[in-house]
């Protein structure tokens, strides 16, 4: 079995570092504080170290195609495909932070959930709605109840508001 260390693999290394190093300096702060890097920095480990395994110890033929797997005829990737991808992903993230500053946080993410999960992946009803509620009791619970963080409200509740019907 040859070791392949490629751009990829020393990026997840890094991560690993990164979260490492978050989750240790996190134990000695009090709970409130040392809660979120620690529930971030945990998955985040073992995602970097899973990640860091397949891509050192190889893959399928799908994952080493590149971009989503997409191959062109001569074994390089499409860069439309490419291109078309990337815009997607950052349209999403454009489209959340406009969500978020229009309902804010507590709205946007199970309404986003729900809207990446049902008319984009074209999941069916039952588990788009599933994910979505648990997205939204899960955020609501940690952040919410447990941490007992304030979220400001969206400018859609502050124009509700400011006209009464709120």
């Amino acid at each position: 079995m040859r070791l392949k260390l490629n751009g990829r693999a020393v990026v997840c290394l890094c991560l690993m570092a990164i979260a490492a190093a978050a989750f240790i300096n996190a134990t000695h702060w009090p709970m409130a504080a040392r809660l979120f890097p620690m529930v971030v920095s945990g998955p985040l480990f073992f995602l970097a170290l899973a990640e860091f395994a397949f891509n050192v110890f190889g893959g399928t033929e799908k994952n080493k195609a590149g971009a989503g797997g997409h191959k062109k005829k001569d074994g390089g990737t499409d860069p439309e495909v490419v291109r078309k991808q990337t815009l997607w992903i950052f349209g999403w993230c454009l489209f959340f932070f406009i969500m978020v500053l229009l309902f804010g946080f507590p709205i946007t993410i199970p309404l986003f959930v729900f809207l990446y999960l049902k008319p984009y992946s074209k999941e069916g009803w039952g588990i788009s709605v599933t994910l979505t509620i648990f997205a939204g009791a899960c955020f609501y619970g940690l952040f919410v109840r447990l941490l007992n963080v304030h979220f400001e409200q969206g400018l859609v509740q502050q124009w509700l508001r400011a006209m009464g019907v709120t």
